[in-house]
């Protein structure tokens, strides 16, 4: 649906606005607003409507909706002294009053849509960086993961800042060790500014060095120093970030940086222990064995510090990611332990996509999504965040949504890794978009049984069965115990008939039940 008033067009399905033919910076939940308010202009909308549907029924501040009012009238020319197109009424609520024509939008298939990384973000997002990993300067070989852990979490700091958009960490660190031209890589993942440095470690002391460089002139805008003692690290990395976002953005919002530079612990070996299990974790999806050495170095760090929150939630999403392999997930528990951990830190926002993902499979789709969208408020340039969203988006059938998130978590991480073809396989298949599945799903260049198995589904749908046939036996060359039911088993749809009839295919492609 496209809803045109004065200048303006407001496109439902790519989710943009546009004055004149070109797009309006805007944020999304400020859009989400100004599209509630259009699209039920026939009447008053409450404040307290507006909490529950805007926000998910989330204790929200009277101030947070006036400025989120003020913010929509901006973004299409009203402000609150004229009133001329949202018109409030004191104590009752809003309207938006404006002539509005709608047009159906049948030409539209975002689906269809080349992807332009280096296009296509609203202004008002601000400048892309990306964090090369910083090198390894120590004699020890072993300090590597220290090294990489120092970038990744000046990576997750930053992505929680919504001044910046942030490159995933898996897109960054395919520069490693690489000799750098600049501009080069500047141009490549489409950023303003690059983070570059490098960290050595001794027994007791840890020397940084890092480089914020300006793209466009290849020059450093900021560099620094650091040599403090070891324990001094988490402060290190506060300062780096504060330093990067003050220099780009002008000026660092309290309450983002008070969010931003949680961490959860102060003790260095716990955090020792979970950069180490992080680093085992990045294999976990091909890997069983590496989803169990991540799992004992998140217990590690548990045991050497019980309120670490970050800790409690990666070692549920390992445990999670060796069911891929021998199904040995205990959903219940495994909810009730990220819920523990959201207790001691409820602005850690993998343990709220960990929990979106768990209440996702039990059929809880209005916590999952309370949990998703707490997860993106946390941290809204987390590309990983935002591809898993994606698939909760396609499975309660609202492909708008999925397309564009699927669409921002491949901007956020170009280089993403194979499975990100997955979430836009199952996008496409979700839509009934068959053959789009199937490129999709080749194109994941981690190709399993499991994705095979999607494969064989999506051809029954287009009525090729020597395809379909050739693909489940693909799969089960692959991985004989291969079953229906364990494919289908976290394929969550919220119309329980298009579970089924996933699970049907897979049976007439010749996948054993």
């Amino acid at each position: 649906m496209i809803y045109r008033f004065s200048e303006f067009e407001l496109d439902t399905q790519s989710f943009q606005l546009a004055r004149a033919g070109s797009q309006v910076a805007i944020e999304p939940q400020v859009l989400d607003l100004l599209n509630y308010l259009i699209a039920n202009r026939d009447r008053l909308i409450s404040r307290n409507e507006l909490f529950e549907k805007i926000w998910s029924g989330r204790v929200v501040s009277d101030t947070s909706l006036s400025n989120h009012i003020k913010s929509a009238r901006k973004a299409v020319g009203d402000d609150g002294k004229s009133q001329l197109l949202i018109k409030t009424v004191h104590g009752r609520g809003y309207q938006f009053i404006a002539r509005t024509d709608e047009v159906v939008n049948h030409g539209s298939d975002l689906a269809s849509l080349p992807i332009d990384y280096s296009i296509g973000r609203p202004e008002s997002q601000g400048p892309f960086v990306a964090v090369l990993p910083f090198q390894n300067l120590s004699s020890d070989p072993e300090q590597q993961f220290f090294a990489e852990g120092m970038s990744e979490d000046i990576t997750t700091e930053l992505s929680r800042f919504s001044d910046i958009q942030v490159i995933a960490r898996h897109t960054a660190f395919q520069y490693e060790g690489a000799s750098l031209d600049v501009k080069r890589v500047c141009a490549e993942l489409g950023v303003e500014y690059l983070v570059e440095g490098s960290v050595r470690r001794t027994h007791d002391r840890v020397r940084i060095n890092v480089q914020l460089i300006e793209s466009n002139a290849g020059k450093h805008v900021w560099a620094e120093k650091f040599d403090r003692p070891v324990n001094q690290v988490f402060q290190i990395q506060d300062e780096i970030t504060e330093t990067i976002v003050s220099t780009i953005s002008g000026q660092i919002r309290r309450i983002e940086t008070d969010r931003a530079t949680s961490r959860g612990t102060d003790n260095l070996r716990a955090y020792d222990h979970l950069l180490r299990g992080l680093a085992y974790h990045r294999n976990g999806y091909a890997s069983y064995d590496n989803s169990v050495k991540a799992t004992a170095e998140f217990t590690k760090a548990i045991e050497l510090d019980p309120g670490f929150a970050r800790a409690r939630a990666w070692i549920e999403c390992s445990k999670a990611s060796m069911w891929v392999v021998k199904s040995e997930l205990d959903i219940n528990n495994a909810i009730d332990a990220a819920k523990y951990a959201l207790s001691l830190d409820e602005r850690e926002s993998e343990t709220h996509r960990i929990l979106g993902s768990l209440y996702f499979y039990v059929r809880e789709f209005q916590l999952s999504g309370h949990h998703f969208k707490e997860a993106i408020r946390l941290s809204p340039n987390d590309a990983h965040i935002a591809v898993k969203m994606a698939r909760f988006y396609a499975y309660i059938d609202e492909y708008d949504k999925a397309l564009i998130t699927v669409k921002r978590a491949m901007r956020l991480n170009p280089l993403h890794p194979g499975w990100y073809w997955l979430e836009w396989g199952i996008v496409q298949y979700s839509m009934g978009e068959y053959q789009k599945s199937i490129d999709a799903y080749y194109k994941n260049w981690e190709l399993g049984a499991y994705e095979l198995a999607l494969i064989a589904a999506s051809h029954v749908a287009l009525g090729d069965m020597e395809s379909a046939r050739e693909a489940a036996q693909k799969a089960l060359a692959m991985e004989p115990k291969i079953s229906v039911n364990r494919c289908t088993m976290f394929e969550t749809y919220q119309d329980k008939a298009k579970h089924q009839l996933l699970y049907d295919r897979m049976i007439a492609a010749g996948l054993p039940e």
